[in-house]
């Protein structure tokens, strides 16, 4: 492995948050500790929240700690489930996700034995009954302010709110909504029993994604502020190599080296297409690597002698054609 692969990974505990860096060479994982901060749950008015612009902000300064650390090809978040937080119809958060430690609960797990026998509540789910669980949150929440939920367009999970918050996209991760109590235990998707029977409106939800699925590239926002200029940076090489080829082609001497010369554009240009594709959430990952930052060997030797070919086509073409 010619450069080592580097992922950044936060990871938000019940008091405490931090961002770490794993690096892999091929044979060695190795990890450090980049950014460390607090994740205390703030009481209002009896209600126990998230400070979840707080955590965003800590998220952003380990992005820029990570960057001083050598960067990172990948992010991802991680915390405890059944927290969640609601958008509104434009994207907007609408209240401070509360915490789990928060007593709104209480009570309402024989509550929906009345719905929902617990026998048959557990065989639906698979997943203890506890009072901190998704379901019985959004019981809690119905109860006691209908309005907020009413004027929810969409649930995300803690981990999946600051990946929206990061990327614009908004999806389930299957391993965080597991926790959630309101998975069907057979077919792996939203339980339509538990959710009809208990009132809880279906259309709040997103599609349920498998784990390793990538989610999309950070905002340009977010790379404008913490100076993440890489990514914009190598699609505008890649656009200028591309447009430097075709100008090529048009000029060559003749057929063979046109032709050659578009052969080479193409193979690039497919790569670098597919390779935007698969982190722009676009398509399943393909495995194709990006040209001249490939992690084998074998690509990049490919690579060379095909703009060697170019090369030796450019010369053939006058400098006024050029």
């Amino acid at each position: 492995m010619e450069h080592p692969s580097r992922a950044l990974a936060f990871d938000f505990g019940a008091s405490s948050g931090r961002a770490i860096l794993g690096t892999f060479d091929g044979e060695t994982i190795r990890i450090e500790e980049v950014h460390r901060f607090s994740n205390d749950p703030v009481a209002i008015r009896g209600t126990l929240y998230w400070d979840v612009l707080r955590q965003y902000y800590e998220i952003k300064q380990g992005l820029l700690k990570a960057k001083q650390h050598g960067g990172f090809d990948t992010v991802a978040v991680d915390t405890w489930g059944v927290d969640f937080g609601l958008l509104d119809e434009g994207g907007y958060l609408l209240d401070n996700p509360v915490h789990y430690r928060d007593q709104r609960t209480k009570g309402l797990v024989e509550e929906s034995f009345k719905s929902i026998p617990q026998e048959e509540f557990y065989q639906l789910t698979g997943i203890q009954l506890m009072e901190l669980n998704t379901v019985f949150q959004l019981m809690a929440l119905k109860r006691q302010r209908p309005a907020l939920l009413e004027r929810a367009k969409t649930l995300l999970f803690m981990p999946d709110l600051f990946n929206y918050l990061l990327t614009g996209k908004k999806q389930t991760e299957f391993t965080i909504a597991s926790t959630s109590q309101l998975l069907d235990a057979q077919t792996g998707g939203w339980s339509e029993e538990v959710l009809l029977r208990l009132g809880i409106p279906k259309n709040i939800l997103t599609p349920i994604v498998l784990p390793g699925k990538p989610v999309g590239p950070l905002e340009q926002s977010i790379c404008e502020e913490l100076g993440l200029f890489g990514g914009i940076a190598v699609i505008l090489i890649f656009l200028l190599l591309i447009w430097r080829l075709m100008i090529i082609a048009n000029n060559a001497s003749d057929l063979f080296g046109a032709l050659l010369v578009v052969g080479v554009l193409g193979h690039i240009a497919i790569q670098v297409i597919l390779n935007v594709a698969v982190v722009t959430n676009s398509m399943p990952n393909t495995g194709v690597s990006l040209p001249f930052i490939s992690y084998g060997g074998s690509s990049i030797l490919f690579l060379l002698i095909e703009m060697g070919l170019v090369m030796s086509v450019a010369r053939g073409i006058k400098v006024r054609d050029v």
